[in-house]
């Protein structure tokens, strides 16, 4: 089962963005616990996690939230996802085929506004960014997945994330 760790550092809005698409893990069984990461003082985060039945875990850093819930993880695998990003519809069938398949990942998702130029440059670097979501056996986090923390290439899901723009963010 997966475990997933929002990082929220934008806001109320965003993390609620967020915390709906993961709904879907969880009826179909392959999300079992959702974590945020939230700063000590983020009260409203901390209120929309403990409403929704996520677990608050008020670290101070990301990195320090990003370590706790790798250890806190049952069965190793972790989805990282930066409040305000959005999984599109085909990301849970997407995860569920390719773990079924044997696939061991980590794996990341399309960011659903990036051009062909953009693409390029991302698969030619293999940089991922905060509008990705991963999932990763916590032996393969070396850190935030953001900042070149991955001990593999990951593999690019077909499955798009985007940021919605949305007023009062």
């Amino acid at each position: 089962m997966i475990t997933a760790i929002i990082r929220s550092e934008t806001g109320a809005r965003a993390l609620v963005r967020t915390l709906a698409p993961l709904v879907r893990g969880v009826v179909e069984g392959v999300l079992g616990a959702v974590l945020i990461g939230a700063r000590p003082t983020d009260a409203e985060s901390r209120l929309i996690g403990e409403e929704s039945g996520a677990r608050v875990l008020e670290t101070g850093n990301w990195r320090d939230a990003l370590a706790l819930a790798a250890a806190q993880a049952p069965g190793g695998l972790l989805l990282a996802i930066d409040s305000g990003v959005v999984l599109g519809e085909a990301f849970w069938p997407e995860v569920q085929e390719a773990l079924a398949s044997g696939l061991d990942g980590p794996f990341v998702t399309r960011p659903a506004d990036e051009g062909p130029a953009d693409r390029l440059m991302r698969r030619l670097s293999g940089r991922i960014t905060p509008m990705q979501a991963v999932i990763a056996r916590t032996h393969l986090l070396a850190g935030d997945p953001w900042s070149g923390g991955l001990r593999a290439r990951p593999v690019i899901l077909r499955a798009a994330s985007f940021r919605p723009e949305a007023p009062g963010r």
